[in-house]
């Protein structure tokens, strides 16, 4: 007879087995969009502060897009530094948003995201950040793509820059662990969060919800609570090609990324209940195949029960993650795997808490 201990251990297994499954069968069944033309135009939105440097980086690229009908809006949020005056030197390759005063209720990148979704041309709007570049000259193509007459949202992957260390092999292993969380969801048309780096939808869809609305003072959310809100009311496509992938500069110090975490977390207490739920229930048993195995192990428990939900688990995860990799263009090395999770586990637990019961959240 089983011992409930390790039948929770093997139904954690179970459950990761299933899950895994599931969003493997996602991403095989995904097929790329028929070519389009370009009839409807395509207005990239990026709201930045103080991101000269990385502004000189990527207004190039993305006005090197191979997409002709596309017109570049920058919303230059109160900047100090030389950003204002580089823009300027670029009119009319670009257009220019300039805010100088935020309301007292508004978070700054919302309201600037909102000036800049006004001044849009067409109702295909396409968003990225400052620190951000695509990795080829097809992104908006591959947007121009997925985004047919019947789609709102578009919703892509953006991976941080690999670089050394353990801080961003771990940066870049949460990022793919939570892309394989909200991926599959839009898949199923089911969507309940992306990314701001990679994101689209339309602009008719924004201002007949009145923009952020009720979000507007919320710091942070500006990409995954208007999708939470949303995009279940309007059909949902996902960028998977290794095109549309894009690029993003990570944190360099713990603290820093701690800080971000904390915020994005945080976003997550304004989720729908249901997600809240789903994202809770999947946290817990994250957490639970660690502490069973944990102390079924120190117990001196069957060591072929151990090994084979490990195996079972692992392979699964690792065989989803290569295949996601492959799908999206990213270049992740999984040989660091039940480390890796192992770590996110306890990075879950800690960051998670503090984001639940966090008064107040600081923008770094």
């Amino acid at each position: 007879m089983i011992n409930p201990l390790l039948g929770t251990f093997l139904a954690s297994v179970a459950y990761f087995f299933i899950h895994y499954t599931i969003s493997l069968f996602r991403f095989w069944r995904w097929k790329p969009a028929a070519d389009s033309d370009e009839s409807d135009g395509l207005s990239v939105i990026v709201c930045a502060h103080n991101e000269h440097e990385n502004l000189q980086n990527l207004i190039p690229l993305l006005l090197a897009q191979q997409y002709d009908k596309k017109e570049i809006i920058i919303v230059d949020d109160r900047s100090f530094d030389d950003s204002y005056d580089y823009l300027l030197s670029l009119k009319p390759k670009i257009k220019l948003v300039r805010v100088d005063h935020v309301p007292d209720h508004a978070n700054g990148k919302k309201y600037g995201i909102t000036l800049g979704v006004k001044a849009a041309t067409y109702d295909r709007l396409v968003f990225t950040d400052a620190d951000c570049w695509p990795e080829t000259e097809q992104w908006l193509n591959q947007v121009n793509r997925q985004f047919d007459q019947e789609a709102g949202f578009v919703i892509g992957f953006s991976q941080y820059e690999k670089l050394g260390g353990l801080l961003n092999l771990f940066i870049r292993f949460e990022t793919m662990m939570t892309a394989l969380l909200y991926l599959p969801r839009a898949l199923a048309n089911n969507p309940y969060m992306g990314v701001g780096r990679n994101l689209a939808y339309r602009k008719s869809m924004f201002m007949k919800h009145n923009g952020f609305g009720h979000m507007l003072n919320i710091v942070g959310g500006d990409d995954d609570l208007l999708v939470n809100k949303y995009a279940r009311k309007s059909r949902t496509r996902v960028l998977l090609e290794k095109e549309s992938l894009i690029i993003s500069k990570p944190k360099t110090s713990w603290s820093k990324y701690m800080t971000q975490k904390k915020r994005h977390l945080s976003v997550g207490k304004h989720y729908r209940s249901t997600d809240k739920i789903r994202l809770g229930f999947h946290t817990l048993v994250q957490i639970t195949f660690w502490l069973t195995f944990a102390i079924l192990a120190a117990l001196g428990a069957s060591w072929q029960f151990l090994l084979g939900g490990f195996l079972v688990k692992f392979i699964w995860q690792g065989w989803l993650m290569l295949y996601a990799a492959h799908r999206t263009g990213d270049k992740f090395d999984f040989w660091l795997l039940p480390l890796l999770d192992f770590f996110y586990s306890v990075y879950v637990v800690i960051v998670g808490t503090v984001a639940s019961f966090s008064k107040k959240v600081v923008w770094s």
